[in-house]
C-alpha cells in the first residue's frame, strides 16, 4: 500500500512549505492549498472594495491631508529651485512613496473596522469567510457535448441510470438508502484485519513513523487501534463516461489474457476479503467477473480527495511523488478495511471532523505480477504488457496486508464512496449510538459540482444550465405540483458558497437552540437537560397527524426519480426544512439568486400584509404561481431549501401580525393555514432560513416534456 506521504502529501501545496495537503485541481490551475486561513482585518479581500469608496472617511480617520500626486504637492515652487535642489527632489519623492504606502494601509485597516468590526474582534465558532465576493455569478452549461454514454445493456442492474435509454450520458453522485447500511457495516467488519503498520500515523501526533505501528495505536494503547467502523453515510457514483472506460479498459483485458494462456492466469489465493459479502447480495454489489481476477477493493483517502476522484477518477501520474512506493507509481487498493484505514484522514476542526472516507472501487486486476519482495520496479512489468497489476504479498512475508496496485486508472471504477465513523475500546457505546441516530449530512449536496470543495475556504459562485436529464426530473415535481399544466423549459441550479455559508450557519443556530449538539457525550447531554430533538411538523399542527405533510416533501418521497437531483436525503426533517416554491418576476428572481432574498420591512412589504413580514412560499406551485408575472410565455418560480424550524400556527383569513407574534414567542417561521382549509403559506422571518437552489421558467398551459 502506496505511503501515507504519497496519499497525504503527493498533492502538497506548491505556494506555500506549510506541509499543508491541497485538493488535486480539477482544471488547469495544480493544486488548491488546504490550508485554513485566517481573518486579518487590515488585509481580508472584503474590504478591498469598501476602500475604494470610503476615501473622505479614510482621511477624516487618519487625520492627515490626503496626497494625491507629486505634482500637488509641489504646485507653486520655484522652477528654479527646482533647478537647483534637482536631488533634493528626488529624495522627497522617495519619501512621498513611501508615505503613500503607510497611507493606503491606514485607509485599509480603517476600512475594515467599518466593514466588519465583529469578525476581527469576536471570532465565532465557525470562522467568517475571507474570501472575494464576485459580483456576477460563472454560468455554466451541464449538459457537455461529447459527453461519453454507455449501452445500458452493461450497467449494473441495481443503477438509477439503468432504466436510462441506451445512448445517453450520465454523470452523478447519488444517495445510497439507508435500509442497504448494513450491508457496508458488514463489508467494514468482515475485511477488519487487527493489525497496523508504520504507514498509520499516530493519531496523537506526538510518536515518529514507527514499524508495526507506533505505541498509540497498539492494545492498550491511547486511543488503540480502532475496534470497528460505522458507516454514516454511503454515496453511489454513476459516471457513463468513467464506465465505459472501465467496461472497455475489462473487455480488453479479457480478451488479452484467456484462452491458449488460461492455464497460467493466477487467481487470489485466499480469495480476496471483500468476495464473502459483495457476493451475498447482488443488487448492491454487481456479480464479477473473477475470471480475470475483477474484485471490490479499497481505497482510503481524505474526505474531499475522495469526492474528487469520484467526480474525476483517479490520477495516477500523481502517484508516487512524496517518498517513493513500494511497488512503483500505481493505485493503492486494500482487501481489508484496516489497511485502507491507514490513509483516511478527516478534517480536525472542520466539517468532516471525526469523519473518514474509503472508496469502494471495481478493480480489474487481470494477470497478476505476484511477489513476497518490495519491488519498486514492478511497474515496468505492467507497461511491457507482461502482467495487468501486482500482488505485493506482504501478508505471507511481513504478515500484514496484501498490496494490490494497478496502474491504469481505467482498471479502477470507483462505485462507492463511504464515509464512517472509527469506534475505539474506550468510546461510551451510548454516544455511538446517539450519533448514529442522526443521520449525517454533506457539507454540500451530493449532486453539486462544487461538493468536494470547502465553502468556508473557497468561494465559488456558479450557475449551472442542468442536463435535460435533470430538467426532466423536476418536471415530474412541477406535474405533479400543479392542478395544471406546465412545461420546464428552462432550469438552474444555484451554487453560491456565499448565501450557503449564511443558510448553513442558520441551520446550526437552530440545532444549538434545540440542543442537538452530536458532539456533547452522554453524560454530558444528559446534564444539559437535552429537550425534544426536534420541530414539531407542519402536520401534527392541526390535529389531524395522518394528513398535513408538506406537499413537496410527500411529493419527493413519492416521485423517486428526482433523487437524482433533488435528495430528500439531504433534508434535516427535524429542523422542518423543506423544499418550497416561491413564484415572481424574471428581475426578482434573478435579483434573488444573485444577492438572496431580501426581507421587506414595514410599508415596503408587497405579499407581506396579510401575515405580516417575511418571505412568503408555499407547497403548492397553482399558490406560488398566483404571485408570478407572466413574460413572454412564461413565468419563474424558485425552488428553495427553506429551514422553517418552529412554527407559529394560525388558522385566521388574516393576521397581519403573525410574524410579530412569533418572533415575540420564540418561533422561527408561520405556517398560516386559513380557515383550516389552505392553501398553506409558510412565512420565514430572516432571509438566512432560505437558500434558492433552483429557477425554472415554466410555460403554463404547455404540455409537459417525456423522455423520449
Amino acid at each position: 500500500m502506496e505511503p501515507p506521504a504519497n496519499r497525504w502529501n503527493r498533492f502538497n501545496c506548491p505556494s506555500c512549505n506549510c506541509g499543508c495537503p491541497a485538493i488535486p485541481s480539477i482544471g488547469n490551475n495544480g493544486p488548491r492549498c488546504y490550508k485554513p486561513a485566517t481573518f486579518d482585518s487590515a488585509t481580508a479581500p472584503s474590504t478591498v472594495h469598501a476602500t475604494t469608496t470610503t476615501t473622505a472617511a479614510s482621511v477624516a480617520t487618519t487625520g492627515r491631508r490626503r496626497y494625491t500626486s507629486q505634482s500637488e504637492d509641489t504646485e507653486g515652487d520655484s522652477a528654479d529651485i527646482i533647478l537647483v535642489v534637482f536631488g533634493v527632489v528626488l529624495m522627497i519623492l522617495s519619501c512621498l512613496c513611501g508615505f503613500f504606502r503607510h497611507l493606503r494601509k491606514r485607509r485599509a485597516a480603517a476600512a475594515a473596522s467599518q466593514v466588519a468590526p465583529a469578525a476581527a474582534t469576536a471570532p465565532t465558532p465557525i470562522p467568517a469567510p475571507t474570501l472575494p465576493i464576485t459580483g456576477k455569478a460563472e454560468l455554466i452549461e451541464e449538459e457537455k457535448p461529447g459527453a461519453i454514454s454507455v449501452n445500458s445493456s452493461v450497467v449494473p442492474a441495481y443503477w438509477t441510470n439503468k432504466r436510462a435509454k441506451t445512448g445517453r450520458a450520465f454523470d452523478e453522485m447519488i444517495y445510497v438508502n439507508a435500509d442497504y447500511q448494513d450491508r457496508f457495516d458488514e463489508l467494514l467488519k468482515e475485511t477488519y484485519h487487527p493489525k497496523s503498520t508504520q504507514d498509520r500515523p499516530c493519531p496523537n501526533a506526538t510518536c515518529v513513523r514507527t514499524a508495526g505501528g507506533c505505541p498509540c495505536v497498539q492494545p492498550g494503547g491511547s486511543p488503540g487501534l480502532p475496534t470497528e467502523y460505522r458507516v454514516r453515510r454511503i454515496i453511489r457514483v454513476e459516471d457513463s463516461g468513467m464506465w465505459q472506460r472501465y467496461v472497455n479498459k475489462r473487455d480488453a483485458i479479457s480478451r488479452s489474457r484467456t484462452g491458449g494462456s488460461c492455464a497460467h492466469f493466477r487467481s487470489f489465493e485466499p480469495a480476496v476479503r471483500t468476495d464473502c459479502v459483495t457476493k451475498k447480495y447482488p443488487d448492491t454489489f454487481e456479480p464479477l467477473q473473477s475470471s480475470i481476477n475483477e474484485v471490490y477493493l479499497w481505497h482510503g483517502t481524505f474526505v474531499r480527495y475522495a469526492l474528487a476522484i469520484a467526480q474525476n477518477d483517479f490520477n495516477i501520474n500523481l502517484a508516487g511523488t512524496g517518498r517513493g512506493t513500494m511497488y512503483g507509481a500505481g493505485a493503492y487498493l486494500a482487501e481489508c478495511s484496516t489497511k485502507a484505514d491507514e490513509y483516511a484522514r478527516d478534517e480536525p476542526q472542520g466539517y468532516y471532523d471525526g469523519i473518514y472516507a474509503v472508496l469502494l472501487v471495481r478493480a480489474t486486476m487481470g494477470k497478476l505480477y505476484y511477489t513476497t519482495m518490495r519491488d519498486e520496479q514492478a511497474g515496468s512489468k505492467i507497461t511491457s504488457g507482461e502482467f495487468d497489476s501486482t500482488c505485493g504479498d506482504r501478508l505471507k512475508s511481513a504478515g500484514t496486508f496484501r498490496e494490490l496496485v494497478v496502474y491504469d486508472a481505467d482498471q479502477i471504477y470507483p462505485e462507492y464512496v463511504i464515509l464512517y465513523q472509527r469506534v475505539h475500546a474506550s468510546d461510551d457505546p451510548a454516544d455511538i449510538v446517539y450519533a448514529l441516530s442522526h443521520p449525517f449530512h454533506m457539507q454540500l449536496p451530493v449532486y453539486w459540482a462544487n461538493v468536494h470543495r470547502n465553502p468556508r475556504q473557497e468561494s465559488f459562485d456558479q450557475h449551472f444550465n442542468v442536463r435535460r436529464h435533470t430538467r426532466l426530473q423536476l418536471q415530474n415535481l412541477v406535474s405533479a405540483s400543479l392542478q395544471g399544466k406546465a412545461r420546464v423549459m428552462k432550469c438552474r441550479r444555484i451554487e453560491t458558497s456565499r448565501i450557503w455559508n449564511s443558510y448553513v450557519d442558520y441551520k446550526r443556530k437552530l440545532r444549538d437552540k434545540l440542543g442537538m449538539n452530536l458532539k456533547l457525550g452522554a453524560r454530558a447531554r444528559a446534564d444539559s437537560g437535552e429537550k425534544r430533538m426536534c420541530c414539531i411538523p407542519a402536520n401534527e399542527l392541526d390535529g389531524i397527524h395522518d394528513s398535513g405533510k408538506v406537499l413537496t416533501s410527500h411529493l419527493l418521497e413519492l416521485t423517486a426519480m428526482t433523487e437524482e437531483a433533488v435528495s430528500i436525503q439531504n433534508l434535516e426533517a427535524v429542523l422542518n426544512e423543506h423544499m418550497l416554491w416561491h413564484g415572481t418576476s424574471k428581475a426578482a428572481a434573478m435579483a434573488i439568486i444573485q444577492d438572496d432574498f431580501r426581507i421587506a420591512k414595514g410599508g415596503e412589504a408587497v405579499h407581506g400584509t396579510r401575515f405580516g413580514n417575511g418571505a412568503y412560499f408555499a407547497e403548492s406551485l397553482d399558490k406560488s404561481l398566483s404571485y408570478a408575472t407572466e413574460e413572454g410565455g412564461v413565468k419563474y418560480a424558485l425552488l428553495c431549501r427553506v429551514t422553517c424550524g418552529e412554527f407559529y400556527y394560525t388558522e385566521e383569513n388574516w393576521e397581519s401580525d403573525a410574524s410579530i407574534k412569533a418572533e415575540n414567542l420564540g418561533r422561527d417561521s408561520v405556517l398560516a393555514n386559513p380557515n383550516k382549509d389552505g392553501p398553506r403559506e409558510f412565512i420565514v422571518l430572516t432571509e438566512e432560513q432560505v437558500y434558492p437552489e433552483w429557477i425554472l421558467e415554466l410555460a403554463p398551459g404547455r404540455d409537459p416534456e417525456t423522455e423520449d
